[in-house]
């Protein structure tokens, strides 16, 4: 077993060998200290980019992102229309149809939440399933 700081260590040693590389830090709620993670300065290698995702803008500040995008929740019909791609031919089929709309509307719009929650119906046959599902929400 390795403690934290030793995979931190070698993580950061193997990031900066390596030219190019993208990380991706998705849904981060608080500050976290990327260097005490193995993440190597993006200013000390121009070769590495960070993308990190939050609700939070103060977050993003607080770890010097460069750079900002808002991205808004998706409309009605996009959300329908990705829970229908992720869960398939069973969210259409006529004893589930209401229910699976009701259960993408619970998500908010929120495409993790869309993606998660369809992937998780994609096989269940139960109406009940898809009920306690919408009541889980």
């Amino acid at each position: 077993e390795r403690s934290v700081d030793v995979r931190a260590a070698r993580l950061h040693d193997r990031l900066k060998k390596i030219n190019k590389v993208l990380i991706i830090l998705d849904d981060i709620w608080e500050e976290h200290d990327l260097d005490a993670l193995g993440i190597p300065s993006v200013d000390k290698n121009k070769g590495l980019k960070i993308l990190m995702t939050s609700r939070r803008l103060e977050v993003l500040k607080s770890m010097r992102s460069q750079k900002s995008l808002p991205i808004d929740i998706l409309k009605e019909d996009e959300a329908w229309n990705l829970f229908k791609i992720v869960a398939g031919p069973i969210a259409e089929r006529s004893d589930l149809q209401s229910k699976a709309i009701k259960v993408a509307q619970k998500c908010a719009g929120l495409p993790i939440a869309i993606a998660t929650v369809a992937k998780a119906l994609k096989h269940k046959e139960n109406s009940h399933e898809w009920e306690d599902a919408l009541e889980q929400l």
